[in-house]
């Protein structure tokens, strides 16, 4: 008994300094050699991505006219702060928010080498994967705004505001129509996917209780849901566009690039998301062999006593109301113009 209640003191006092550090704040070099250490071994396309956003240039020249783009913010904006948990909480924002700079400097740059960049004309680079980039040209477009009184009151989850309503001028989801909200479900995308790739990291610490696999469940779960959210808003945006012009509803069809991308983000995110969803199940299996106290009842998810949200119930919403006639049918014919 007596060697037992030492252990579990020891067991006790190990956990308190590992979490300590786990919070201690790291100096501006240390937490910057963590960040790409993080990437690099364990979410190796959003650090290719990352270290080729940082390599591009800001400037550039095609056929006698030159653009010029800003820098876009720090990516160290994004994390709240730097500790090691504060930078794997924010690690997958990170991630997305630097895709929308990337999106389009990377469209620039690839125009510009082929020395096929237009004046005044708008583009996106859909980065998908290492090597898997789809370069969309912009279109006349109608503002995302228009759909918003179109989103029935109980689909309105938690990114209906701001990307829909209200109005805002300014917000590229918005003003960019379609190419905006392709944005950022592909932005949202890469971050659910670095959240996913550091499950590996939490699967290396050896830690009982389950606590630390529920840290990472509360930073993917909420980014998660955005898979469905923005295939939502964008299939209601072409159903919009289809009912007030036709001729720019045509035209966004017959756009093969845009619909490739549509396509290929739909297929890749719905991937991440099916990882994190076997991987949740696959924990909660694990636990309860483990003899804890573990429950997952769509809402939260439970260890002995303690609950995360997992926002499940948003998720079989949007899942269920995509599964009607109307959006089969555009997903039906967004396919046939591909073919």
């Amino acid at each position: 008994m007596k060697y037992a209640a030492s252990f579990l003191l020891i067991s006790l006092l190990w956990s308190v300094s590992a979490q300590a550090q786990d919070d201690a704040w790291l100096s501006d070099r240390e937490a910057e050699r963590l960040f790409w250490e993080y990437l690099k071994t364990y979410s190796p396309d959003s650090y290719v991505l990352m270290q080729d956003h940082e390599q591009l240039p800001t400037e550039f020249r095609s056929a006698g006219s030159v653009v010029r783009l800003g820098n876009g913010q720090d990516k160290w904006t994004w994390v709240a702060d730097k500790s090691p948990m504060g930078i794997r909480e924010d690690i997958g924002t990170v991630v997305h928010e630097t895709n929308h700079g990337y999106t389009t400097r990377k469209a620039y740059a690839l125009l510009a080498e082929n020395n096929q960049l237009e004046w005044g004309v708008d583009y996106s680079a859909f980065y998908i994967a290492e090597g898997q980039i789809l370069v969309v040209k912009h279109q006349e477009v109608l503002n995302s705004h228009k759909i918003a009184r179109l989103i029935p009151k109980e689909l309105r989850t938690f990114r209906y505001r701001p990307y829909l309503s209200p109005a805002n001028p300014l917000l590229g989801a918005q003003k960019e129509g379609i190419y905006g909200l392709m944005d950022e479900w592909n932005s949202y995308f890469h971050g659910t996917r670095t959240h996913l790739d550091m499950y590996d990291y939490y699967a290396s610490l050896d830690r009982k209780g389950g606590a630390h696999y529920q840290e990472w469940i509360q930073q993917i779960a909420s980014v998660q849901v955005a898979y469905l959210e923005f295939k939502y808003f964008i299939l209601q945006y072409l159903m919009y566009v289809q009912a007030e012009d036709r001729q720019m509803y045509q035209a966004l069809l017959n756009q093969r690039e845009l619909m490739q991308a549509f396509f290929t983000i739909d297929e890749e995110y719905g991937q991440v998301v099916q990882g994190y969803y076997d991987k949740k199940a696959q924990l909660l299996e694990l636990f309860l062999s483990q003899g804890l106290r573990a429950e997952d009842d769509g809402e939260f998810f439970w260890v002995n006593g303690n609950g995360v949200g997992t926002y499940e119930q948003d998720y079989r919403q949007l899942e269920q109301e995509l599964a009607k006639p109307e959006y089969q049918e555009m997903l039906h014919a967004m396919r046939r113009a591909l073919s």
